[in-house]
């Protein structure tokens, strides 16, 4: 785990000086055109995703095609470490919903026709939905699914994992 954690924070920072072309071959894309569809819908998009891979490779290369991002993101706890992610996101042209604005913030970007990555795999502490996680029932948002609902948008599943020569599916 430490050791992903050090690659992953290694990548964001090499990201900054990657351009379009060394990401694309590092993070090819594969079913872009589900995500096309949506957006022309007009109703925005949500990816579906949990913590595993490298969300932030994934999503700079979706930008760097010109889809349009926000995540939503959650404050690292270090202030630090939050520091220097909002200090690298802010170099790549990185913008985030942070996790304060909640609903409405997804809400607003649906309306505007963009792409909003939620990974809510984080556990909920007795709220939203018991599902089974890697073998084990957990407790996970229903976020996607509720914002989804709302804004009348799909929810697309997506994923940016680490493959044996270092490039990223």
């Amino acid at each position: 785990c430490f050791q992903h954690l050090v690659m992953l924070f290694m990548e964001a920072l090499r990201m900054t000086s990657m351009s379009k072309e060394e990401l694309s071959e590092v993070a090819p894309i594969t079913g872009g055109e589900y995500l096309t569809e949506a957006l022309e819908h007009g109703k925005g998009a949500i990816l579906f995703s949990g913590h595993f891979g490298n969300w932030e490779v994934g999503a700079m290369r979706l930008m760097y095609e010109g889809f349009p991002l926000v995540p939503l993101s959650r404050s690292a706890r270090s202030p630090r470490i939050a520091k220097t992610i909002l200090e690298i996101r802010a170099r790549l042209g990185f913008p985030v919903i942070p996790i304060s604005e909640g609903a409405r913030g997804i809400l607003r970007a649906l309306k505007h026709n963009q792409v909003v990555p939620i990974m809510p795999d984080r556990f909920a502490r007795g709220q939203g939905l018991t599902v089974p996680f890697f073998g084990r029932e957990t407790h996970v948002w229903h976020t996607p699914a509720l914002m989804a609902q709302r804004a009348g948008c799909p929810i697309i599943p997506a994923h940016s994992i680490r493959e044996q020569d270092g490039r990223y599916q």
